[in-house]
């Protein structure tokens, strides 16, 4: 992404410009990531202001191209994924469902479960579900019972993601992960396969658009 230069200030904008920076027509929620991460650095924003800007700039830019998203956000202990579930969830612009994720039953079981939670009626709040891991992502070592937990929480976050609990309505969805088991590409891409290998349930590893978030700095921590 770069600045409209002073020899090309009169030229039409492209339709997702918002007068600043100038964004291509068309473009992949990997590409916007980092076309959303060179204008945070452009503007010398750091620390953790540079992962809520980030994270508010990509809910925008998602909102003006008309896609629902599916984020989630994955990072150790202290390296703001919290942080970074609050200001994407902010920035869409809507009421905000939020969850933690180690207090989700499956539908039937005893306990709060999507089903109970997300009514028909919220289908254009934002669910953020914090700490994911707890409802589709097994341990290293998983008994019978945990994974048939697994198996029906997946069929849950499915139908959410579908909009099968929100009928006319799909809401966003933000999550935050830990995934200590994670293998990060290249370039901090995360592929559906490397969720899949960390533990996470295959049936759900390819609905989101991973963000992996570094960890911070003692420097970026106090800033």
């Amino acid at each position: 992404m770069t600045r409209r230069s002073k020899d090309h200030q009169n030229d039409p904008p492209d339709d997702d410009s918002d007068g600043l920076f100038v964004f291509p027509k068309e473009r992949s929620l990997s590409d916007t990531w980092h076309d959303c991460i060179a204008c945070i650095r452009a503007a010398g924003v750091e620390g953790r202001d540079h992962q809520v800007a980030l994270a508010a700039m990509m809910a925008a830019r998602l909102k003006k191209m008309g896609r629902i998203p599916r984020i989630l956000i994955i990072g150790g202990n202290g390296s703001g994924k919290s942080q970074m579930l609050h200001a994407v969830s902010m920035a869409m612009g809507r009421e905000i469902i939020p969850i933690a994720g180690n207090t989700l039953s499956p539908s039937g079981w005893e306990g709060l479960n999507l089903r109970t939670v997300v009514t028909p009626g919220l289908g254009r709040s934002v669910i953020a579900i914090d700490g994911l891991d707890s409802a589709v992502c097994a341990p290293p070592r998983i008994s019978g019972n945990t994974l048939e937990r697994l198996e029906h929480q997946a069929q849950d976050l499915l139908s959410l993601a579908s909009g099968g609990l929100t009928p006319g309505q799909t809401p966003p969805l933000v999550a935050t992960c830990t995934l200590p088991r994670l293998r990060i590409g290249e370039g901090c891409d995360v592929s559906p396969d490397a969720l899949r290998e960390a533990g996470m349930h295959a049936s759900v590893a390819s609905l989101w658009t991973p963000i992996y978030l570094p960890p911070l700095s003692p420097l970026e921590i106090v800033s």
